[in-house]
């Protein structure tokens, strides 16, 4: 995964567990895409120090990943629903009895709404 997009979905799914100040300078980076020389002017600190609490942010939310694979599960779940919805989509071309179109149906439904959540 290249780093940004990484930064930006572990930043989603575990930046209430970063400092506030990480929080800042990870979401001004990777979110708002500031350069470092912006965000160490923002916030009154060195740019090495940018640099510094990026690196040792990242290294955090990576190890929370590995830890808790929260991103990594829900990216299973969302490519498992995709692959039953193309089976949905091959099934309903085929002729089916009426009762199992009616499970189809009821499938299609709650995958609709497992994508929500």
């Amino acid at each position: 995964m290249l780093e940004r997009t990484e930064a930006a979905i572990l930043l989603d799914y575990y930046g209430k567990l970063l400092t506030k100040r990480q929080r800042e300078v990870m979401s001004a980076y990777y979110e708002d895409d500031l350069s470092l020389a912006e965000i160490a002017e923002n916030l009154g600190i060195s740019r090495p120090g940018v640099h510094d609490l990026l690196r040792r942010a990242l290294t955090q939310l990576r190890c929370l990943e590995e830890q808790l694979g929260l991103a990594a599960r829900d990216r299973r779940r969302r490519e498992v629903i995709d692959r039953l919805k193309a089976l949905t989509v091959k099934l309903a071309d085929t002729d089916l009895p009426t009762e199992a179109r009616s499970y189809l149906q009821e499938l299609t439904a709650e995958l609709a709404k497992l994508e929500q959540i």
